[in-house]
């Protein structure tokens, strides 16, 4: 699945752990880093509302050209 998704599109991970466990997690996911560009993790999301909010702006990409997939709604 990753093979054919990296063909056509950028693959940025943006988890709520802290990114040394997302760096673990990834390195079983795609141990040879051929799928996946990049990641971001915790430290890069903001404090609202009781809650952290995952801020895209850090991507540094065009918003308009984001599919973002998320487990919360």
């Amino acid at each position: 699945m990753l093979r054919r998704l990296v063909s056509k599109y950028e693959i940025i991970i943006f988890a709520e752990e802290d990114s040394a466990f997302v760096m673990n997690s990834l390195n079983h996911v795609d141990p040879r880093h051929q799928y996946i560009q990049g990641f971001i993790g915790k430290e890069s999301m903001v404090w609202r509302g009781g809650h952290y909010i995952k801020d895209l702006k850090y991507l540094n990409r065009d918003l308009r050209k984001i599919v973002v997939v998320d487990h919360k709604l």
